[in-house]
Protein backbone atom coordinates (compact mmCIF):
# COMPACT_ATOMS: atom_id res chain seq x y z
CA UNK A 1 0.00 0.00 0.00
CA UNK A 2 1.40 3.40 -0.98
CA UNK A 3 1.06 6.58 1.07
CA UNK A 4 -1.48 7.92 -1.46
CA UNK A 5 -3.55 4.73 -1.24
CA UNK A 6 -3.40 4.87 2.55
CA UNK A 7 -4.59 8.49 2.55
CA UNK A 8 -7.37 7.77 0.04
CA UNK A 9 -8.74 4.83 2.06
CA UNK A 10 -8.76 6.91 5.23
CA UNK A 11 -10.45 9.84 3.45
CA UNK A 12 -13.17 7.48 2.18
CA UNK A 13 -13.78 6.15 5.70
CA UNK A 14 -13.98 9.69 7.07
CA UNK A 15 -16.58 10.58 4.44
CA UNK A 16 -18.52 7.42 5.23
CA UNK A 17 -18.89 8.27 8.93
CA UNK A 18 -19.33 12.00 8.39
CA UNK A 19 -16.18 13.39 10.02
CA UNK A 20 -14.37 14.69 6.94
CA UNK A 21 -14.72 18.30 8.12
CA UNK A 22 -14.20 17.64 11.84
CA UNK A 23 -12.32 14.83 13.60
CA UNK A 24 -10.63 13.71 10.38
CA UNK A 25 -8.26 16.63 10.86
CA UNK A 26 -6.46 14.54 13.48
CA UNK A 27 -5.65 11.94 10.82
CA UNK A 28 -4.48 14.43 8.24
CA UNK A 29 -1.98 15.89 10.72
CA UNK A 30 -0.55 12.47 11.58
CA UNK A 31 -1.04 10.51 8.35
CA UNK A 32 2.65 10.43 7.33
CA UNK A 33 3.71 9.13 10.74
CA UNK A 34 0.92 6.55 10.80
CA UNK A 35 1.76 5.23 7.36
CA UNK A 36 5.48 5.09 8.00
CA UNK A 37 4.99 3.21 11.29
CA UNK A 38 2.85 0.61 9.50
CA UNK A 39 5.66 0.21 6.97
CA UNK A 40 8.35 0.20 9.66
CA UNK A 41 6.60 -2.70 11.40
CA UNK A 42 5.64 -4.47 8.13
CA UNK A 43 1.98 -4.56 9.19
CA UNK A 44 0.50 -4.41 5.68
CA UNK A 45 2.28 -7.59 4.55
CA UNK A 46 1.79 -10.31 7.15
CA UNK A 47 -0.79 -12.04 9.29
CA UNK A 48 -1.30 -10.39 12.68
CA UNK A 49 -3.37 -12.96 14.58
CA UNK A 50 -5.45 -11.57 17.44
CA UNK A 51 -4.79 -7.82 17.69
CA UNK A 52 -5.24 -5.22 20.41
CA UNK A 53 -4.68 -1.58 19.50
CA UNK A 54 -4.50 0.95 22.31
CA UNK A 55 -5.45 4.57 21.65
CA UNK A 56 -5.77 4.72 17.83
CA UNK A 57 -8.42 7.49 17.85
CA UNK A 58 -8.90 8.71 14.23
CA UNK A 59 -6.04 6.79 12.66
CA UNK A 60 -8.33 4.28 10.84
CA UNK A 61 -5.56 1.73 11.37
CA UNK A 62 -7.96 -0.85 12.90
CA UNK A 63 -10.10 -0.89 9.74
CA UNK A 64 -7.13 -0.80 7.38
CA UNK A 65 -5.46 -3.75 9.14
CA UNK A 66 -8.61 -5.74 9.91
CA UNK A 67 -8.10 -8.06 6.93
CA UNK A 68 -4.69 -9.10 8.28
CA UNK A 69 -6.08 -10.08 11.71
CA UNK A 70 -8.02 -13.03 13.09
CA UNK A 71 -9.72 -10.67 15.54
CA UNK A 72 -9.27 -6.96 16.26
CA UNK A 73 -9.86 -5.17 19.56
CA UNK A 74 -9.54 -1.44 20.22
CA UNK A 75 -9.00 0.05 23.65
CA UNK A 76 -9.43 3.80 24.17
CA UNK A 77 -8.28 5.32 27.46
CA UNK A 78 -10.93 8.00 27.96
CA UNK A 79 -14.65 8.20 27.24
CA UNK A 80 -14.51 11.01 24.68
CA UNK A 81 -17.73 11.86 22.74
CA UNK A 82 -15.50 12.30 19.69
CA UNK A 83 -15.30 8.51 19.53
CA UNK A 84 -19.02 8.13 18.80
CA UNK A 85 -18.71 8.17 14.97
CA UNK A 86 -16.21 5.30 15.19
CA UNK A 87 -18.60 2.95 16.99
CA UNK A 88 -20.64 2.08 13.91
CA UNK A 89 -17.53 1.83 11.73
CA UNK A 90 -15.92 -0.63 14.10
CA UNK A 91 -19.11 -2.68 14.43
CA UNK A 92 -19.40 -2.91 10.64
CA UNK A 93 -15.87 -4.34 10.41
CA UNK A 94 -16.23 -6.68 13.41
CA UNK A 95 -13.86 -4.68 15.57
CA UNK A 96 -14.52 -4.70 19.31
CA UNK A 97 -14.29 -1.27 20.95
CA UNK A 98 -13.72 -0.88 24.68
CA UNK A 99 -13.53 2.51 26.37
CA UNK A 100 -11.88 2.53 29.77
CA UNK A 101 -10.56 5.23 32.06
CA UNK A 102 -6.93 4.18 32.35
CA UNK A 103 -6.44 6.54 35.28
CA UNK A 104 -9.07 4.56 37.19
CA UNK A 105 -7.12 1.37 36.45
CA UNK A 106 -3.52 2.54 36.87
CA UNK A 107 -3.74 5.82 38.77
CA UNK A 108 -2.86 6.69 42.36
CA UNK A 109 -6.22 6.00 44.02
CA UNK A 110 -6.16 3.26 46.67
CA UNK A 111 -8.84 1.20 44.90
CA UNK A 112 -7.20 0.93 41.47
CA UNK A 113 -7.13 -2.58 40.03
CA UNK A 114 -4.00 -2.34 37.89
CA UNK A 115 -5.52 -4.88 35.51
CA UNK A 116 -6.69 -4.64 31.92
CA UNK A 117 -9.94 -6.49 31.13
CA UNK A 118 -8.28 -9.18 29.03
CA UNK A 119 -7.28 -12.73 29.81
CA UNK A 120 -3.65 -13.72 30.15
CA UNK A 121 -2.01 -14.63 26.80
CA UNK A 122 -4.83 -13.10 24.71
CA UNK A 123 -3.05 -11.29 21.85
CA UNK A 124 -0.48 -12.04 19.17
CA UNK A 125 -0.06 -8.37 18.24
CA UNK A 126 -0.46 -5.23 20.33
CA UNK A 127 -0.14 -1.73 18.86
CA UNK A 128 0.43 1.29 21.09
CA UNK A 129 1.61 4.33 19.11
CA UNK A 130 2.13 7.83 20.49
CA UNK A 131 0.04 6.91 23.52
CA UNK A 132 2.22 6.26 26.55
CA UNK A 133 3.49 9.85 26.65
CA UNK A 134 -0.06 10.85 27.62
CA UNK A 135 -0.08 8.77 30.81
CA UNK A 136 -0.11 10.85 33.98
CA UNK A 137 0.54 7.76 36.11
CA UNK A 138 3.37 5.30 36.69
CA UNK A 139 3.71 3.30 33.43
CA UNK A 140 5.16 0.16 35.05
CA UNK A 141 1.83 -1.55 35.93
CA UNK A 142 0.59 -0.82 32.39
CA UNK A 143 3.71 -2.36 30.78
CA UNK A 144 3.43 -5.39 33.04
CA UNK A 145 -0.15 -5.80 31.92
CA UNK A 146 0.98 -5.71 28.29
CA UNK A 147 3.35 -8.56 29.06
CA UNK A 148 0.57 -10.53 30.79
CA UNK A 149 -1.94 -10.27 27.94
CA UNK A 150 0.59 -10.88 25.13
CA UNK A 151 0.85 -14.50 23.99
CA UNK A 152 4.22 -16.23 24.14
CA UNK A 153 5.84 -15.38 20.81
CA UNK A 154 3.62 -12.31 20.46
CA UNK A 155 4.90 -8.79 19.91
CA UNK A 156 4.05 -5.29 21.08
CA UNK A 157 4.78 -2.45 18.63
CA UNK A 158 5.25 0.92 20.28
CA UNK A 159 6.27 4.48 19.53
CA UNK A 160 6.66 7.63 21.64
CA UNK A 161 8.10 11.11 21.10
CA UNK A 162 11.84 11.27 21.69
CA UNK A 163 12.71 13.25 24.83
CA UNK A 164 16.20 13.84 23.41
CA UNK A 165 15.14 14.94 19.92
CA UNK A 166 16.97 17.68 18.06
CA UNK A 167 13.99 20.00 18.53
CA UNK A 168 13.86 19.40 22.27
CA UNK A 169 17.58 19.89 22.74
CA UNK A 170 17.43 23.11 20.72
CA UNK A 171 14.61 24.36 22.95
CA UNK A 172 16.60 23.55 26.08
CA UNK A 173 19.69 25.34 24.79
CA UNK A 174 17.84 28.45 23.61
CA UNK A 175 15.00 28.68 26.14
CA UNK A 176 12.49 28.55 23.25
CA UNK A 177 8.90 27.51 24.17
CA UNK A 178 9.78 26.59 27.74
CA UNK A 179 7.18 28.89 29.33
CA UNK A 180 4.44 27.49 27.10
CA UNK A 181 4.80 24.07 28.73
CA UNK A 182 4.10 25.51 32.17
CA UNK A 183 1.19 27.55 30.76
CA UNK A 184 -0.28 24.28 29.48
CA UNK A 185 -0.19 22.82 32.98
CA UNK A 186 -2.29 25.75 34.20
CA UNK A 187 -4.81 25.28 31.38
CA UNK A 188 -5.09 21.58 32.17
CA UNK A 189 -5.58 22.27 35.88
CA UNK A 190 -8.44 24.66 35.09
CA UNK A 191 -9.96 22.18 32.63
CA UNK A 192 -9.80 19.31 35.12
CA UNK A 193 -11.38 21.47 37.80
CA UNK A 194 -14.32 22.27 35.53
CA UNK A 195 -14.72 18.78 34.04
CA UNK A 196 -14.06 16.84 37.25
CA UNK A 197 -11.93 14.33 35.44
CA UNK A 198 -8.33 13.65 34.35
CA UNK A 199 -6.92 14.96 31.11
CA UNK A 200 -4.71 12.66 29.02
CA UNK A 201 -4.29 14.87 25.96
CA UNK A 202 -1.04 16.41 27.16
CA UNK A 203 2.44 14.84 26.92
CA UNK A 204 3.03 14.16 30.60
CA UNK A 205 6.14 12.00 30.11
CA UNK A 206 8.28 11.56 27.01
CA UNK A 207 11.14 9.05 26.76
CA UNK A 208 14.60 8.63 25.33
CA UNK A 209 15.09 5.36 23.47
CA UNK A 210 17.35 4.08 26.26
CA UNK A 211 14.65 4.77 28.86
CA UNK A 212 11.92 3.23 26.73
CA UNK A 213 13.78 0.00 25.98
CA UNK A 214 14.90 -0.30 29.60
CA UNK A 215 11.30 0.07 30.78
CA UNK A 216 10.18 -2.89 28.67
CA UNK A 217 13.22 -5.06 29.39
CA UNK A 218 12.62 -4.62 33.10
CA UNK A 219 9.07 -5.90 32.51
CA UNK A 220 10.46 -9.18 31.03
CA UNK A 221 10.11 -8.27 27.34
CA UNK A 222 12.80 -9.06 24.79
CA UNK A 223 13.51 -6.05 22.54
CA UNK A 224 13.77 -7.42 18.99
CA UNK A 225 13.98 -4.03 17.25
CA UNK A 226 14.27 -0.38 18.25
CA UNK A 227 15.35 2.93 16.80
CA UNK A 228 14.52 6.54 16.03
CA UNK A 229 12.33 8.14 13.36
CA UNK A 230 11.99 11.65 11.95
CA UNK A 231 8.31 12.41 11.34
CA UNK A 232 6.79 15.86 10.94
CA UNK A 233 3.13 16.76 11.35
CA UNK A 234 1.19 17.58 8.17
CA UNK A 235 -0.31 21.01 8.87
CA UNK A 236 -0.64 21.95 5.20
CA UNK A 237 1.75 24.12 3.18
CA UNK A 238 5.07 24.69 4.94
CA UNK A 239 6.90 28.01 4.70
CA UNK A 240 10.48 28.35 3.58
CA UNK A 241 11.87 28.84 7.09
CA UNK A 242 10.22 25.70 8.39
CA UNK A 243 11.28 23.74 5.30
CA UNK A 244 14.88 24.74 5.93
CA UNK A 245 14.60 23.84 9.62
CA UNK A 246 13.19 20.42 8.78
CA UNK A 247 15.88 19.81 6.18
CA UNK A 248 18.51 20.73 8.74
CA UNK A 249 17.01 18.35 11.31
CA UNK A 250 16.99 15.54 8.75
CA UNK A 251 20.66 16.19 8.00
CA UNK A 252 21.49 16.13 11.68
CA UNK A 253 19.62 12.84 12.05
CA UNK A 254 21.73 11.27 9.29
CA UNK A 255 24.76 12.06 11.41
CA UNK A 256 23.09 11.44 14.78
CA UNK A 257 19.98 9.24 14.46
CA UNK A 258 19.28 9.77 18.16
CA UNK A 259 18.10 13.31 17.33
CA UNK A 260 14.96 11.93 15.64
CA UNK A 261 11.55 13.18 16.73
CA UNK A 262 10.32 9.76 17.79
CA UNK A 263 11.44 6.43 19.26
CA UNK A 264 10.03 3.03 18.35
CA UNK A 265 10.52 -0.48 19.61
CA UNK A 266 9.27 -4.01 19.10
CA UNK A 267 8.88 -5.80 22.44
CA UNK A 268 8.53 -9.57 22.23
CA UNK A 269 7.23 -12.00 24.84
CA UNK A 270 9.53 -14.97 24.46
CA UNK A 271 7.94 -18.41 24.69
Amino acid sequence: MTQNEFNAKADALATQIGVRDSHHGYFTIHRTRLYEMCKQFDLFERELGDVLEIGPFYSYIPVLLRGRARSYHVLEGTDDPALDPLRGLYAKHDIELQILNLVDIFGLAVNVTGRLPHATNSFDTILCWETMEHFNFNPVPFVRELWRITRPGGKVYLSVPNRASGETLFSLLTGRNQRSGIDTYFKIADSEASRKGPYLGFHWREYTLLEFTHLFRQAQFHISDSGWVMHFQDHGPVGLTRKLARALLRCFMLLRPSLGKGCYLVAEKRA
